[in-house]
């Protein structure tokens, strides 16, 4: 048997080899094999071991757009609460486009090759569109009055990848044309067409029906055993028992009946991590800080890059950071770097954004002085903005401070039975769907879980014991007023 020669390709343990066989187990091997195409890298990964994809992958990884990932944390600012959740998007993606093949495989599926690539390529690139610090830059952007989301900017940078570094011609190798292109952004975006029998294609990787998908099972994963969360979830196991299920000559992934309870727990074990790690409260502390920080930074930090004008010259374009997602040349430099930016600018304009780093470095972090278990809704919006305007009102120039605030919210399953939506087969009849309700001794009635924090912009080590005791007596007087009066009363406006 022939040894793999080492490739230096993409800054991860990577190979390319003659043979098949040479390098990982016989059923990674098949999964490229099945597609019709040859194997093309294999890449050792602390969560999965070995990961074996066809070239067409690597392609996409060795670009400019892919490389940029490694500089997204996948957790955004967690990891300055936990240490250890310093992994990237780029790990991430390449492990859901893994189990995107290996899903492929198992669930039975008889669908071309082609289409086959396009749910690898969906996995691959999904993320593409994060910003900087994940799904915190949708909440500062949301913050300057700004609606975005990353999943439709995966499939406007997909598209960018593609044209960009010339990779028409490589996917047409693999038979893969523009109209494949389009196809694997829908999967991206989750988007299915109206009469597609082939739903189950578009649940691999966002299954907007019931959460239950190869990205989802990837980052439950990756992020626990990051987080050091002793989780005991076996999603090899789910993955083992896939299958498709069909009604009204519609098809649908579904799961063998007998891993109920293991499907459960992905429902539980996600919202574990919401409460334990992505929303613990630091962490939210931590998050509004850096969304002062960026919007502080808006108007003075410019992104810089290089495009041709219309008579072929070169010239230097550049935007504010809010308006980065516009560009895509923009948006590529745009990551977690921004941070170390903006901290180590000389700028008397950054002064306020600089501070605000520093003081996240040193530890002094916006201080809790409320929280209260409450239903986020228009009611509860105009309470929270309430608490806020009389705090400030209370405290804000005696101790030169302000006030903010945001809710930590989850659920399992979208408030209601986590299985409800799931599809299940049997033994005896693979293809017919059946229901499977949980039982509601494992899991308390109320399915989710809101609650409101409100913080002070001063930190713990710049406060004394008596203020703060004094915010969180004020703060708890004016809800429990705000509470009594109900949505309706203007009685107890600021400056009553």
């Amino acid at each position: 048997m022939k040894r793999a020669r080492p490739q230096v390709s993409s800054g991860m343990d990577t190979f390319t080899d003659d043979d098949s066989d040479d390098i990982g187990s016989d059923t990674e091997s098949s999964c490229c094999i099945e597609m019709g195409v040859p194997p093309g890298v294999v890449i050792a990964d602390s969560v999965h071991n070995t990961i074996r994809l066809p070239q067409i992958c690597l392609d996409v990884i060795d670009t400019p757009e892919f490389q940029r990932l490694r500089t997204v944390k996948q957790c955004g600012v967690c990891n300055l609460v936990y240490p250890s959740a310093t992994h990237s998007r780029f790990e991430h993606s390449i492990g859901v486009c893994h189990w995107a093949q290996v899903f492929l495989r198992n669930c039975g599926a008889s669908i071309s090759n082609d289409k086959k690539l396009c749910v690898l390529l969906a996995g691959l690139c999904h993320d593409l569109g994060h910003g900087p610090f994940s799904h915190l830059w949708e909440r500062f952007l949301m913050a300057r009055g700004i609606k975005w989301k990353h999943e439709p900017n995966s499939a406007i940078i997909f598209k960018h990848l593609v044209e960009t570094n010339g990779l028409g011609p490589v996917f047409k190798k693999y038979g893969l044309e523009e109209e494949h292109v389009d196809f694997i952004c829908r999967l991206i975006e989750g988007e299915v067409p109206e009469h597609e029998d082939n739903f189950f294609l578009y649940e691999i990787i966002a299954n907007k029906d019931n959460g239950l998908d190869v990205d989802k099972f990837e980052y439950i994963m990756r992020d626990a055993k990051q987080f050091g969360q002793a989780f005991t979830l076996d999603i090899n196991r789910i993955i083992d028992h896939v299958g498709i299920v069909e009604k009204d000559g519609v098809k649908y992934i579904g799961f063998r009946d007998k891993i109920k309870d293991a499907l459960l727990d992905v429902f539980v074990y996600r919202a574990k991590l919401h409460r334990d790690c992505y929303q613990h409260r630091t962490c939210k502390a931590v998050e509004l800080m850096l969304i002062d920080a960026l919007i502080a930074a808006d108007e003075y930090f410019q992104i810089a890059w290089e495009e041709p004008d219309s008579t072929g010259m070169v010239v230097v374009r550049s935007c504010k950071l809010s308006e980065c997602h516009k560009h895509p040349e923009a948006f590529l430099k745009a990551t977690d770097c921004l941070f170390q930016d903006l901290l180590n600018s000389t700028s008397p304009e950054l002064r306020k954004s600089r501070m605000i780093l520093e003081a996240m470095g040193k530890r002094d972090l916006y201080t809790l002085v409320f929280m209260e278990d409450l239903e986020q809704g228009p009611e509860q919006n105009k309470m929270e903005s309430d608490m806020v305007a009389r705090l400030t009102e209370s405290f804000g120039s005696q101790y030169n401070c302000e006030f903010r605030s945001c809710f930590v919210k989850f659920s399992i399953g979208e408030g209601g039975d986590p299985l409800s939506k799931v599809k299940f087969f049997n033994k005896r009849q693979p293809s017919v769907p059946i229901n499977i309700k949980s039982k509601k001794s494992f899991i308390k009635d109320d399915y989710h879980f809101s609650e409101l924090l409100v913080f002070c912009t001063k930190g713990k080590k710049s406060l004394t014991k008596e203020q703060m005791d004094s915010m969180e007596s004020e703060a708890t007087s004016i809800y429990e007023e705000l509470k009594a009066a109900g949505p309706n009363s203007t009685s107890l406006a600021v400056g009553k």
